[in-house]
This record gives structure tokens, C-alpha cells and sequence, in this order.
């Protein structure tokens, strides 16, 4: 039995309370962020549409970006209990529209921040070829300068697909 485990700034303690309730049956587990706050409203970051509100109410790409990663920051350094996932899913999510919104994210310094947060705290990275299957994405999680990163620290790397479906187990692990 294995759970992603979203992560949602503000909801920590029912995140823990999920967690607790159902951790000793959970044999794999991976804590991601899909959700980003946003003047106290959730929103979500892989719909084009609320990327691009997103986007429209902060103003640039940077900004969208520092939100992602501060949030998944905030994520990494959450006390979520004995049963918080050690993985971290897809750690470039944020990218998922990159073909349509190109940038070359330059803030090194937060994506140095979240990788040494992940290795100090001995978790591993969920390395997966799902952004492969996305029209706007085509490249995986993680990938580029935050890819370095990882390699750099030497943070363990765990190979998936996040899958959602069963046609997807194992896809495009040829690489």
C-alpha cells in the first residue's frame, strides 16, 4: 500500500492526523507539492489554467517558480510525524508547462536551499518519467540545474513513472 502524500501549506497538522491515522499500513510513501498559497488561496500548480492565474497575479515566471520551491521547501522542513514520507515527488513539478512558459531558473540559491534540506534530512528523490507524457513538459522530474544539484549532494534517487494508470508502470524507462 503506498500513498502520495500532497503537501499543502497551512493544512500540516490534518496532513499529520491523515498521516498517523493510516502510517502503520503505509509500506511506501512519496510527499509532493501540487498546491501552492497564493494570498491565503490554494492553488493548484500542474492545471494550465492556475499556472496561468498563477502567473497573471504574480507577474513573472521567477515568481511562480520561487513560490513552487519555497512551498516544497516548507514541505521538506514540515513536522508531519513518525509517518512523513522520506521520498519527495517530483521535485520539479513547477516545469510542467516549460515548453509553453520557457525559463532558465536562475535562483540556484533556493533550489541549493531545498536540496540541502532534503539530503540533511536523509530523504531521497522520487526521479520519474512522467513529465515525459506531458505536451508541455516533455522532460523529466527532476531534471536540469536542480538535477545537478542532486547529483552534487548525493541525494539518493528512486526511479518511478507516477503512474496513474497501468499503461504507464515502467513507462519510458528506456531512456
Amino acid at each position: 500500500l503506498g500513498f502520495e502524500v500532497d503537501y499543502i501549506d497551512g493544512l500540516d497538522e490534518e496532513i499529520k492526523e491523515m498521516l498517523n491515522k493510516y502510517g502503520e499500513y503505509i509500506e511506501d510513501s512519496i510527499l509532493s507539492v501540487h498546491f501552492v498559497k497564493l494570498n491565503g488561496k490554494i492553488q493548484c500548480i500542474d492545471c494550465i489554467k492556475f499556472f496561468e492565474d498563477l502567473l497573471n497575479k504574480l507577474g513573472s515566471l521567477e515568481k511562480v517558480y520561487d513560490l513552487y520551491f519555497e512551498t516544497l521547501l516548507k514541505s521538506i522542513k514540515a513536522d508531519l510525524g513518525i509517518y512523513k514520507p522520506k521520498r519527495i515527488g517530483h521535485p520539479t513539478l513547477v516545469r510542467i508547462f516549460n515548453n509553453k512558459y520557457p525559463i532558465e531558473y536562475k535562483n540556484i540559491n533556493l533550489m541549493e536551499k531545498v536540496v540541502k534540506e532534503i539530503k540533511d534530512n536523509g530523504y531521497e528523490i522520487d526521479f520519474n518519467t512522467a513529465g515525459l507524457r506531458k505536451p508541455y513538459c516533455k522532460e523529466t522530474y527532476p531534471s536540469g540545474t536542480f538535477l545537478e544539484l542532486i547529483k552534487k549532494y548525493n541525494v539518493p534517487i528512486v526511479y518511478g513513472s507516477d503512474s496513474h494508470k497501468s499503461e504507464d508502470v515502467a513507462k519510458d524507462f528506456d531512456l
